[in-house]
């Protein structure tokens, strides 16, 4: 359980749905689309490969809109240009700019938000970065940097702005998995430390059993909601935990049947 975790409504997704037209007719990717995400909670969306689980999470981060329904964040409608909530966002690929370094590039989600002072730019870079375990390497450019690590600076550069919200989009699926059995222990640590919201978007059944309070389980596009799975395991948790193969194997079941449905 995150710190300060509670019992009230962070994110409210209502009725949501959205669609494209172009030459060849409509496509829907999803529609009415509705879940709650708790204050603090880890909540991972499981779903299978392109069906719309980053779409969904652009529209949570106002990056995106919907055709139809509405996200309330903090109790408010989400309004397109509007921020509601400070709200980080890890994308699937690190998203690094090449030619500043680690420092720089931390720093440049804070020159895009208003609300620290310059003059404590330096003082909050410095922090994520050790946060993230990146330390000595302020000065690094990307080129320079293992995955694991880009992946590291890319978190940090999220962190910096102090988000109440962690939006992140499979962050860890370009990486071997050793690197992200660490990263994921690293990601749980800094969410413990913070409290922050996180929903994670993940195809991997296993590691949104190892990350998440509760799963929500999407289907095929048109994406809608399945079911949502409370993983009862305790923190911290061990991959070699049996009661985390349970909670695989429940869920696992809860997709044959949505397979076969």
């Amino acid at each position: 359980m995150g710190a300060g975790k509670g019992l009230e409504s962070k994110i409210e997704v209502r009725g949501l749905a959205k669609s494209y037209t172009g030459p060849g007719g409509s496509l829907v990717v999803f529609q009415d689309l509705g879940f709650t995400v708790k204050a603090g909670e880890f909540l991972c969306l499981l779903g299978p490969s392109g069906c719309g689980k980053s779409t969904c999470l652009n529209i949570l981060g106002n990056v995106d809109e919907p055709t139809e329904g509405e996200v309330l964040i903090n109790g408010r409608p989400l309004v397109r240009g509007v921020r509601s909530a400070r709200t980080g966002f890890v994308f699937q690929a690190p998203r690094l700019i090449p030619w500043k370094s680690v420092g720089r590039n931390v720093q440049f989600s804070l020159e895009s938000d208003a609300t620290l002072p310059r003059e404590a730019w330096a003082q909050q870079v410095q922090r994520v970065i050790e946060l993230v375990g990146l330390k000595g390497f302020e000065h690094a450019f990307p080129n320079q940097l293992s995955g694991g690590m880009q992946t590291r600076a890319a978190i940090a550069r999220a962190l910096a702005i102090e988000p109440e919200i962690l939006l992140m989009d499979e962050p860890f699926s370009n990486l071997d998995e050793i690197t992200a059995r660490r990263l994921r222990g690293e990601l749980l640590g800094i969410w413990e430390k913070t409290g922050l919201t996180v929903v994670f978007v993940t195809h991997d059944l296993f590691e949104a059993v190892y990350l998440a309070d509760r799963v929500v389980l999407l289907t095929s596009r048109p994406m809608r909601l399945y079911s949502e799975e409370i993983v009862d395991v305790p923190r911290p948790r061990s991959y070699s935990d049996d009661r985390l193969f349970e909670a695989q194997r429940r869920i696992l079941q809860s997709f044959e049947r949505l397979v076969e449905a």
